[in-house]
């Protein structure tokens, strides 16, 4: 009786033994039942609940939200791991600034694009608005006889606040035109609208529209348009 009694309580022992071992292997290994908890994707049970590795979540570790892995620079915004950039960067990451490689000559750059200083267009901010205007522009006009050739003569600076002269001669040599224009877009437009010789003109290209209206044969106001090319 004595001996099984022995043997019952060594047995007893060895269990405990064994089961201390296994609960304490439980409570610090992922993907062992933990209690009744059971940890997934590397998840750590700790006091009963499961720690989890970075870009997991929820009660088990089952759940992988791969933006909390991401950072998105520049304010950009992760959304089911990609990062969505403001305008103006690019990169997995929104970490290229298109600023960075553009060169704005007469201006700034704001979200990859030129925005140029008054007086000045194009992509780089190189090209000054006045030149487009500036040259000599033939072609016909209405004002005499129809079809009759007219010569625009446009001279100006590089003050981009300063008018330009416009000088226009048609029928003959004793009719002419002068008068003072400034630029408005890819138009010329009188210098003082309420003025007598008021000129105006918009440009597609190397060609133009025009219409101007002046003082002529002893005062009477004369209005000519047409069509002019460089």
């Amino acid at each position: 009786m004595k001996k099984l009694t022995s043997v019952l309580l060594s047995a007893l022992l060895t269990c405990l033994v064994f089961s201390a071992v296994l609960y304490t292997s439980c409570s610090k290994s992922s993907g062992i039942s933990c209690g009744m908890t059971i940890c997934k994707n590397g998840g750590i049970c700790k006091d009963g609940k499961c720690v989890c590795p970075t870009g997991y979540e929820g009660t088990l570790c089952e759940k992988y939200d791969a933006c909390k892995v991401i950072t998105c620079q520049h304010n950009g915004t992760c959304v089911d791991g990609t990062c969505k950039c403001p305008e103006g960067f690019s990169g997995q990451y929104c970490e290229i600034d298109a600023c960075a490689s553009m060169d704005c000559i007469n201006g700034g750059c704001r979200n990859g694009k030129c925005n140029c200083n008054p007086g000045y267009e194009g992509k780089f901010c190189e090209v000054w608005i006045k030149e487009k205007f500036l040259g000599t522009w033939k072609g016909t006009s209405d004002c005499n006889d129809p079809g009759e050739v007219i010569t625009i003569l446009i001279k100006g600076n590089t003050g981009t606040s300063l008018p330009l002269a416009v000088m226009i001669d048609y029928k003959s040599s004793t009719d002419s035109f002068q008068a003072m224009a400034q630029v408005d877009g890819n138009k010329l437009v009188p210098l003082s609208p309420s003025g007598n010789d008021l000129f105006y003109m918009t440009i597609d290209g190397n060609n133009a529209t025009y219409n101007f209206k002046t003082n002529v044969n002893g005062g009477q106001k004369s209005n000519c348009a047409g069509q002019v090319a460089k």
